[in-house]
């Protein structure tokens, strides 16, 4: 499901619309199955077992575009604290990742649901998908482009 992730280890690799840019990849060893919690969604639990985050196709030059994955703890972490600066967030969300140059989030919910937050905008109006694995490996071939953005929610 997250083998394409094998790919983007350890590596950099150069912008396709910004020259002379290079995008950093630096993800972790998985999560041992003991440390994922049992009330994470399946998805995430797949994802954790392959890697504990890291940047994936992150611009560490300009800090543009890219996307920092959060472990377990992290992921948890960052709910709360995005929950109390006002975002629609509840409890048994998960927010697995952060774009880089904006407020934009991943996140799954306890449903299995894959949502990207927009900005600050309501819930009702975040992008929903229903595989974590497909929303990555298409921004990964986007090139660290938001795709979602450029179609219909």
């Amino acid at each position: 499901m997250f083998e394409f992730l094998e790919n983007y280890r350890n590596v950099s690799i150069p912008a396709r619309e910004m020259e002379g840019v290079e995008l950093t990849c630096r993800l972790g060893a998985g999560v041992p199955e003991d440390e994922i919690p049992t009330q994470a969604p399946g998805q995430l639990r797949e994802f954790w077992r392959r890697t504990s985050g890291g940047l994936l196709l992150v611009d560490e030059q300009f800090g543009i575009c890219g996307l920092t994955l959060h472990a377990p703890t992290e992921a948890k972490q960052q709910t709360r604290d995005r929950a109390e600066y006002g975002y629609e967030l509840s409890e048994s969300d998960w927010v697995l990742g952060e774009f880089v140059g904006d407020t934009d989030m991943l996140i799954v919910d306890a449903n299995d649901t894959v949502l990207i937050s927009a900005g600050s905008y309501p819930r009702a109006e975040w992008y929903s998908f229903g595989s974590l694995s497909d929303v990555l490996s298409r921004y990964v071939e986007a090139g660290a482009e938001k795709y979602w953005e450029r179609v219909t929610r």
